[in-house]
């Protein structure tokens, strides 16, 4: 399943959602409920938001490139 890196304008951690996950409270992979105008990245997530570790644990190894942040 594909997955998006999502996050509210409040937080400062993107959250591993599933793709076909939205409508007015998506569940992030870590059971967070991202409310709120929010942030979603197809790709590689931006700084200066990282990664929730929940969330980035349960990815799969070849996603791992996807937490490789530039520095």
């Amino acid at each position: 399943m594909a997955r998006v890196f999502m996050a509210s304008e409040q937080e400062s951690l993107w959250h591993a959602v599933e793709l076909r996950t939205g409508g007015p409270l998506p569940m992030a992979r870590c059971g967070h409920v991202i409310r709120g105008r929010v942030h979603r990245r197809l790709g590689s997530p931006e700084k200066p938001r990282v990664v929730c570790g929940a969330c980035s644990s349960g990815l799969r190894p070849e996603s791992a490139e996807l937490l490789a942040l530039p520095s």
